[in-house]
């Protein structure tokens, strides 16, 4: 097997990039930022077991202990049953059916606001509403957004930061103070 995980490097010429993966994946190691997958016996709950351990679950989205209650996990039953296992896809691929349209309907009556739109997760939500807000600059020829955020932001903040394609780094308080100083002449940043 070793012989030929050799042959396919070289045959593609990919043994730069093997070695330089490799040499990325050995300092997640050395910084202790390698991200490992933590199988989970049984369901997901404030305290799970892992090893055969029980541990507290502080990571999850399960805030108020729904994920594993009675009503919510016949709800779940119900929609498998009568509309399948989801799109199968991303909404702008395969639509969405007529039981979400009514949800964000109902959602947007309950918040008295015009729309509301489903996003398969908070992170997806993140990623969309920054793209939406900073990628346009609605007929303002000289205008132009700006966001200040701290690099210990949500991981979806900073990527949907990101996906605007407009980014300047600084973890320096005074550099960014004077930054926004240098803009403000331009703009309203306070």
């Amino acid at each position: 097997m070793a012989k030929e995980n050799a042959a396919v490097k070289k045959k593609f010429g990919v043994e730069k990039l093997y070695s330089a993966l490799g040499q990325e994946l050995e300092k997640a190691h050395e910084n202790k930022t390698f991200k490992y997958e933590v199988p989970i016996e049984g369901k997901q709950s404030g305290v799970v077991k892992v090893d055969g351990k029980e541990c507290v679950m502080l990571a999850s989205n399960n805030y108020l202990g729904l994920a594993n209650h009675p009503r919510i996990v016949e709800a779940a039953k119900k929609g498998l049953d009568e509309h399948g296992f989801g799109m199968a896809s991303v909404r702008f691929i395969c639509g969405a059916q007529k039981i979400h349209f009514e949800l964000e309907e109902r959602i947007a009556n309950f918040l008295g606001c015009e729309a509301a739109i489903l996003h398969s997760s908070c992170f997806a939500a993140n990623e969309a509403f920054f793209t939406g807000l900073m990628s346009n600059d609605y007929g303002q020829a000289d205008y132009r957004d700006i966001i200040y955020s701290d690099q210990l932001n949500h991981a979806s903040i900073i990527d949907g930061i990101r996906l605007c394609r407009i980014a300047t780094k600084t973890t320096d308080l005074k550099a960014c103070r004077a930054r926004c100083r240098t803009i403000s002449h331009r703009s309203h940043c306070h």
